[in-house]
């Protein structure tokens, strides 16, 4: 039996001034789902592509972690080895497990990560703070 993760991921750039901007131009995106694919444990070429009535379609990195539940054992190692493949990008993996509680942020940057788990607010919702000096270290590159 699996356990299964709902995923979001954002990518964003850090840019001259110092900010952080969201990094989706409308290409990278695919290239980073190839790479997925290729380096990775858990898609494969098959996973890339989706078969429509109009023909076959190439998805996004998005397209790729968010269209279902997944089960995913060495999504540590493939992020690490995707985030070393682009290593101008910041990747924010977030993610929701099927147990209450199981809520979590990653972040990869040039084959590193910080991970940052939830805190519960109310009874039903939660929030993630990736805050603090270590998270600030990371996105810095002093991590």
């Amino acid at each position: 039996m699996h356990y299964y993760t709902d995923l979001k991921i954002n990518i964003v750039q850090r840019h001259d001034d110092g900010l952080f901007y969201n990094a989706a131009d409308g290409m990278i995106e695919y290239e980073m789902a190839k790479a997925l694919c290729r380096i990775g444990s858990r898609f494969d070429i098959e996973d890339y592509v989706m078969h429509t009535f109009a023909g076959v379609v190439e998805l996004d990195i998005f397209d790729l972690l968010e269209s279902k539940k997944m089960s995913w054992t060495r999504r540590v190692e493939d992020m690490l080895k995707l985030s070393k493949e682009f290593p101008n990008y910041y990747f924010r993996l977030e993610g929701h497990g099927e147990d209450w509680g199981d809520f979590w942020c990653e972040w990869y940057y040039n084959g590193k990560t910080y991970h940052a788990a939830g805190t519960t607010v109310y009874e039903r919702d939660w929030i993630i703070e990736d805050e603090g000096q270590n998270f600030t270290d990371f996105l810095t590159g002093e991590y």
